[in-house]
């Protein structure tokens, strides 16, 4: 990841949520919806925002780039 970037580590993802087989333990969540991310708290604030059945956009860092993704919340 760039030197002065933060993001949000993902530890965990369950295989049954709507992020399985989307995003991957090891990928930074460095914003949703255009909003930046730092930190697990806000990811998780954005990520609330979505209404069920709405999709969420990710920038996540996966490997050596920046990866765009989308997550239907349930």
């Amino acid at each position: 990841m760039p030197s002065g970037q933060s993001g949000a580590v993902i530890t965990e993802v369950d295989p049954d949520g709507p992020s399985a087989n989307v995003l991957r333990q090891g990928d930074v969540i460095l914003s949703v919806n255009g909003q930046a991310i730092t930190n697990a708290a806000e990811a998780g604030r954005e990520l609330q925002k979505v209404a069920s059945g709405r999709i969420a956009r990710v920038l996540v860092w996966r490997g050596d780039g920046e990866v765009f993704v989308t997550v239907r919340k349930q």
